[in-house]
Formats: C-alpha cells, sequence, structure tokens
C-alpha cells in the first residue's frame, strides 16, 4: 500500500487508522465474534523519490501476498478486505494527475 504523508508522525496515524478501520470492517463481514488479527504490527516505509522507484514499489506491493500463499491461501479470501481497502485509497492516476 502507497500512503502518502508529510512526516513519519503523520504516516502512522494514517496507517493505524487504515488499520483499524479496515480490521473492524472485515471482522464484520466475517461475522467474527472475537477479534482476529487481520495486519502486521509492524509496517515497512521508504519515501519515493521518483517514477522508477514508484514503479518498483507498485512491483512489489502487486506481488507480496504471493510469498503468504502457504499461510493465507487465495481460495480462503474473498476479497472483501481488498475492496474495503480500495474505497479508502485513492487511485494512482489521481494522484499522478497535475491540477
Amino acid at each position: 500500500m502507497l500512503i502518502a504523508a508529510n512526516d513519519l508522525l503523520q504516516l502512522r496515524a494514517h496507517v493505524k487508522k487504515i488499520k483499524g478501520g479496515s480490521s473492524y470492517a472485515f471482522a464484520l463481514h466475517k461475522e467474527w465474534e472475537s477479534p482476529s488479527k487481520v495486519w502486521a504490527q509492524k509496517f515497512h516505509h521508504k519515501q519515493i523519490l521518483d517514477e522508477s522507484q514508484l514503479m518498483e514499489m507498485m512491483a512489489y506491493i502487486k506481488n507480496n501476498h504471493l510469498k503468504h500463499a502457504d499461510i493465507w491461501p487465495l481460495e480462503d479470501h474473498d476479497g472483501q478486505l481488498n475492496r474495503i481497502i480500495e474505497e479508502a485509497c485513492t487511485p494512482l492516476d489521481e494522484i499522478l494527475r497535475s491540477d
């Protein structure tokens, strides 16, 4: 996931809101009665300085889930979490558009 922020404090606040809101919505969708982890506790952050780094990071994000397929088989997911996240995110073309 790519998130724009002015500083690390703002980034942490954005990540907290995204993780909390999406975890809550996903748990409701799954009708879980007790809390269950959806997100890892930590997150990696890296400043992106140019379009080449942006494209590299997007490819990494797109394919990162594959390394976890043995833990989270794709057939067990109905796509609800991805839909929740996508609704909360700004599309790349909108970010790159210069107004």
